[in-house]
């Protein structure tokens, strides 16, 4: 009788011991799937983050983070950004951005016409993506000042819609900004 007990006993002890040992392989399963994942993702991340280092102050020099683009368009994109955000007065920028835009969004920037000065400074410009040839989202680095007031720092996520006008050529049809904001922490002593 007691070998009978002592057999049960160590038959549920191995039975136990297996299931324990089983549990824990598909746990260790998981989680090397799981580092093999990250381990990929940090190389996606760290060949981004090596693609957006090369940018330089105060240069207006052009990046994309997508290499099969249309060129045409990616050059529409970046005559845009430049009319746009790289000019002297609010009549010069719409004189720039004329033909770049659809007759809707013209109408709506001539009414920011004034004789007051304002100066834009282009700094950067990185694309995020562009879609299509009907979307880009681009980030802007650029300075403006009205009259002689010292000029601020901006740095927008701007969203393009673009379409095709009746000749084939690129307008845009509609632009959103987003601002960028940083945050500075200030130690107390």
């Amino acid at each position: 009788m007691m070998k009978k007990v002592i057999t049960a006993v160590a038959a549920i002890l191995l039975l136990g011991g297996y299931f324990w040992v089983n549990s824990y392989t598909k746990k260790l399963d998981e989680k090397e799937l799981k580092i093999e994942t990250l381990k990929k993702e940090v190389a996606k991340l760290t060949l981004e983050n090596n693609n957006q280092e090369s940018s330089v102050e105060e240069s207006k020099e052009i990046t994309t983070g997508e290499t099969a683009v249309n060129e045409d368009f990616e050059n529409f994109i970046t005559d845009f950004i430049n009319g746009m955000y790289d000019y002297n007065s609010n009549a010069e920028r719409n004189e720039n951005i004329k033909t770049l835009v659809t007759t809707d969004y013209y109408d709506l920037l001539k009414q920011y016409d004034s004789s007051t000065t304002s100066i834009s400074k282009l700094k950067d410009v990185y694309f995020y993506k562009l879609t299509n040839d009907s979307q880009a989202i681009v980030r802007v680095k650029y300075t403006y000042a009205i009259g002689e007031a010292k000029p601020n720092e901006f740095d927008l996520l701007v969203t393009l819609k673009v379409v095709k006008d009746s000749s084939g050529g690129y307008q845009v049809e509609t632009q959103q900004n987003e601002s960028i904001q940083y945050q500075t922490q200030q130690k107390v002593w």
